[in-house]
This record gives structure tokens, sequence and C-alpha cells, in this order.
């Protein structure tokens, strides 16, 4: 199979073997479709999500027809998809809760639907499938009725069947049910272009009309820069969100993680915009939660983003600013008072962003964003007690993490992991330059991978895995390579010399994880370490808007 990339510079291209290669595309609001290129779906979490009452649900499974995929052509908004017989394209407008497909050439076609919950496991609910002024409506009752409207150009045959799907990767995952019934309402054959447009609505009337202008829009393929693109898709109402398609929400430690690449994007003002409300927002115990979990490493996250918006030359007005240091100086004092032990700061079990683990005490990576905040406070207010904050914490730390040149991940703590990158990201001014060579160099030895990523843990430790176990998550962070990290330690290492044949190996195994990897254009969360492959969420902001940062840089 090939798969092709329309990017602004001409099409990028490789022959690869067919491995559940997928699409996501979304309306950069609050909607997405996700399918497999052959449009055998392997996972629950395939199909078309819409936000209808501010929850996510499933109405279209699946849009099945005959043939081997021979080349997929992506574009901005949309994929073609190339088999034997028949030429297929999938398209998502901006803004609109719709999907147009269209197809040439001669084939079979079956339409699947299943109305859930994007999280629910409930059994579906049987449709309603009507035919209204040369349209179909398929209606689900639910509290509130919602419609797959379905406008065409091509006759459907009605088929009300119920079908067992078994979705492969779902049970490769551990994640539980891996079948599921949907309904098989249409089939037809194939014999001339045809378009389908899928409107989801609540509201009938005005679902019929957009379908019926929808059937008559013309489509327009864009090309795009690949790289800025997988990020600008997770931009929904002018926030970040997570990641598809599960993490469908901007959650504090991931959106302010990404959030530089917005400098890189251009999007300054959407950038401010996010930073602001942040700041309007911090709890009273100085740090977001998530689910009802505390981010430990959120405010200081979003003091490092303000610090580059500075360093950036840009500038806040005098009443932003002055509310950024009262809003700072309330969060640091709450911290302090909470979190203080022995002149270090500490976290509670599961609040670090490996959630998985522990890892409760005194970590490297809170300890640094904790001395970004205090530099930020002292750049701000030019008070003397930040300085002397900053010096005091940067002295504790280095006596309790750093020994035989290496930044440990918490005092006496001697598994290798890579956390010490995001210290030096954060807060470089910790270690002399040649403390830090050294310092990367032995996490090298630790965690490098022969596919140029990093482990999550050393693979000499006891707790290393070097295949993913899904949601049974031991090796989620004892072994899994996350892309962010990898592209995190790859802007660290940019900055030497000695390094940067690393950074350049990074950065070559993130763009091949994008364009021919998983979903094509989309920046995967995880890899096995074992080998390079797509893994948890297929399109994750924090690793797009990472890759952004590392590909900007001088090589």
């Amino acid at each position: 199979m090939i798969i092709k990339h329309a990017a602004k510079k001409g099409f990028l291209s490789k022959e690869v073997d067919y491995n559940k290669h997928k699409f996501t595309l979304t309306n950069k609001k609050n909607a997405f479709y996700t399918s497999n290129l052959d449009g055998k779906q392997d996972s629950r979490y395939n199909g078309l999500y819409t936000r209808i009452n501010d929850e996510y649900f499933k109405t279209l499974e699946s849009i099945r027809t005959n043939g081997e995929v021979l080349e997929a052509v992506k574009y901005r908004n949309s994929v073609i998809i190339k088999k034997s017989s028949l030429t297929e394209n999938y398209y998502m407008p901006e803004a609109i809760n719709a999907l147009i497909y269209e197809a040439r050439g001669k084939g079979r076609l079956e339409i699947m639907v299943d109305y859930k919950k994007i999280f629910s496991n409930d059994n579906t609910i049987k449709p309603e499938v009507k035919r209204l002024n040369g349209v179909w409506t398929v209606k689900f009752n639910n509290v509130k009725p919602a419609y797959l409207i379905t406008a065409t150009n091509l006759k459907l045959n009605e088929s009300m069947n119920e079908s067992l799907i078994n979705y492969e990767l779902d049970e490769h995952r551990n994640s539980m049910p891996s079948n599921r019934t949907v309904y098989k309402i249409f089939n037809a054959e194939i014999k001339k272009p045809l378009r389908i447009a899928f409107i989801v609505t609540d509201d009938l009337d005005k679902g019929l009309s957009s379908a019926e202008e929808l059937l008559k829009t013309r489509l327009k393929n864009k090309d795009s820069e690949p790289v800025n693109e997988s990020l600008k898709k997770l931009i929904f109402n002018k926030r970040i969100i997570a990641g598809l398609p599960w993490f469908i929400k901007p959650w504090a430690r991931d959106e302010l993680i990404s959030l530089k690449a917005l400098l890189l994007l251009d999007r300054k003002d959407l950038f401010k915009k996010i930073i602001m409300n942040y700041v309007k927002r911090i709890p009273g115990n100085g740090l977001f939660s998530n689910n009802g979990r505390v981010m430990a490493d959120s405010t200081g996250w979003l003091s490092k983003r303000i610090n580059d918006y500075l360093d950036a030359g840009l500038k806040f007005s005098s009443e932003e600013r002055e509310l950024i240091i009262n809003e700072l100086s309330r969060a640091v004092k709450s911290i302090l008072k909470e979190r203080s032990r022995n002149g270090l700061i500490i976290n509670n079990a599961g609040e670090t962003w490996m959630d998985s683990l522990m890892r409760d005490g005194s970590r490297i990576e809170i300890q640094a964003l904790q001395l970004s905040t205090y530099k930020l406070m002292s750049r701000l207010t030019k008070a003397p007690r930040y300085v002397a904050m900053e010096r005091k914490l940067k002295k504790r730390v280095i006596e309790e993490f750093y020994s035989n040149g290496v930044l440990h991940d918490s005092p006496g703590d001697e598994v290798f992991r890579p956390n010490a990158f995001i210290a030096y990201y954060v807060y470089p001014e910790l270690l002399k330059k040649s403390e830090w060579l050294h310092c990367f160099k032995r996490l090298l030895e630790e965690l490098w991978l022969p596919w140029n990523g990093l482990a999550s843990v050393s693979r000499q430790s006891i707790l290393y895995r070097d295949v993913d176990d899904g949601e049974s998550s031991f090796a989620y962070h004892n072994g899994d390579s996350w892309y962010y990290i990898n592209n995190i330690a790859g802007i660290c290492m940019n900055d030497f010399t000695e390094l940067r044949e690393y950074a350049n190996k990074i950065k070559e195994s993130s763009i091949n994880d994008l364009l021919y990897q998983g979903s094509i254009s989309d920046c995967s969360e995880i890899s096995d370490a074992k080998e390079q492959d797509s893994g948890g969420a297929w399109a994750q902001a924090w690793s797009a808007a990472t890759l952004i940062e590392l590909r900007s840089l001088a090589p």
C-alpha cells in the first residue's frame, strides 16, 4: 500500500505494509470521524462522533466497501482511498457536524450505525429509518431524539440487520468489551459516481436542509503542512483537546504542554487567551485537577508558558500582568503551605504525568516546574524574596537529586526515567551545561531504543516491559515510549553538539509515526519499546505540539 500526504511543497509518499492504518477527520469544533482505511473498524471508538447536549455520541459506525487498499492520499480535511475497482473520498467540513462520502468505480456498499455515548458500553438503540422528501432519516430515540440525516444520489436499499462486530484493536488493548452488536441499515451496488452527505443533529428540519445543501456543495481537497495540521485539527472551540478518540476535552497538563506550538503557528492571540483563562481559574489549592485528580505539575507548566510568551518578546497589559502576579502569588503560597517538605515540593500518588504509577514524594520535574514559577515571579515582580526562594530550592534539588553525574527521578531513587529531560526543558539553569551533557549521556545508555525513541524506564530495570499491555497499564510508564517525551528530549539534546544526532533521529522517528503509522497525519500517544508502532490514543495533542517545536529548531 502507498501512503501519500498532500503537502504544500508536493506529495510525500512511501510504500508500507497495511497494518490496520486509520485516518481521523475533525470539524475543529465538536465532531470527528475515525476509521480504518479499509472501512473494517477495529475499535468501538471508530466512527462518527458528535457532541449532542454536551456529550459525545456515536451515530455512524462505518462505511464498508469491498477491495484491498492500494493507496491512501491524505489532505487537510479529507482522505482519498484507492482500491482495485473503487476510489473513495471522505471529507469533513469545518464547524459542521457532518461527513461527506464520495465514491467512483464499482463495488458493494454497506452502511452501519451504532448509537452510543462515547464511553458507554450499553446496547445500541435500534434506529427508525424513514424516507422523507427524498432524504433518509435515521432516528435514534433517546431522552431527546437524535438524527443521522442521510442525503444521497445513490439508490440505497434499506436492510435493518443486526451485526456482531469483533474489534481487534480493543481486544489487543485489553479494552473490554471487544465486540458489539450494531445495525446494518443500508446496502447498495456502486455503478456510477456517488455522494452521501451525513448530518448529525437533534433538529430534524434543520438537518434535512443542511444535508441537501451539502449534497450539492463542491468539495475541494486542500493540501496542508502535515506536522502543523496534526495539532490544528485538535483545536476545538479555541481550546486544545488532549487527543482522539477518547481524550476529547482540554486537560490542563496536556493543553499547557501543547501551548508553545501555538506561538510557532503564529496563534499568539489564542495562546494568550488560553493562558489568561487558566490564570483566572487557578484553584484555591494552587493546582488544577482533572476528573477529581490533582495535577501536581499544572501550575508549573502555566508558569513555564508565561515565561515562553515573554521570551518571545510579547507583552501582557498592566492589568493582565497584575492579575498574573496576584494569582500566581496566591498559588505559590498554597503550594508551599500544603506541599513543602524538607525544602522540596511533594506530590501525592497519581498526580504526575506518569499517573499509572504511585510516584508520590518529591519528583524531579515538579521541582523544576516550581523553580520555573519562582523564576517567573522574580521576573514579573523584581521582589528579592523570589530570587531567594529560587536559589534555596535550586540548592536543595542539587543536594537531593544530583549524584554521580545523574539527576535522579527522586532522592535515593536509582531507577532511570526520562523526567530529567523535562527538568532541563523547563529550567535549564539547574545544572551546568557540562553536567547536563553527562546526565543525558547516562540516560541515553539506559533508555535509548533501537528505533530511535526513549523507554519510560531503564531497559535494565525489573519493571521494564517492551510491549504495551493496553488498559492493563503496567507497561504504560514502565517501558512504553512516549512521543511527547521523545520530542522534548530531542529539543533538549539539540542544544548540545555532541547529542544533536540523537535529536535528529528522534525527529525522524516522530515524523515517521505521523506520516506512515497508525492514523495517517496524526501523532500517536505511545509506541512499544520493542519496535516502533502507533499505540494509545492515535491523535495526541502534546505529541503533535512538541514535534512542531522540535521541527522548528535548526538542525
